[in-house]
């Protein structure tokens, strides 16, 4: 990984724990970021955000950016996890 990336990881895990409970790990691997997300109650989430350094050169992406679309998306997901567990959707 290279010293870019890797500050940037560390940058966009801080910003995910002040909003997240649970362990998070970013990863930049083949210039791919993958964050894992293990909340308290086990429930294992990913996300993979291909072709990350170009996307963060260029300034198409910013770490807020990738921060909110990764807590929307989290949210959208548990929510939708937990009424499975709750309800009969048809």
């Amino acid at each position: 990984m290279r010293d870019y990336e890797y500050e940037l990881s560390l940058v966009l895990q801080r910003k995910l724990k002040k909003v997240i409970k649970g362990r998070i790990f970013v990863n930049v691997f083949h210039d791919t970021l993958i964050v894992q997300i293990k909340n308290p109650h086990d429930y294992e989430w990913e996300y993979i955000l291909k072709r990350f350094s170009e996307k963060m050169i260029t300034g198409t992406f910013s770490t807020d950016e990738i921060a909110k679309g990764i807590i929307m998306k989290y949210k959208r997901d548990l929510v939708s996890k937990l009424f499975e567990e709750v309800l009969y959707l048809d």
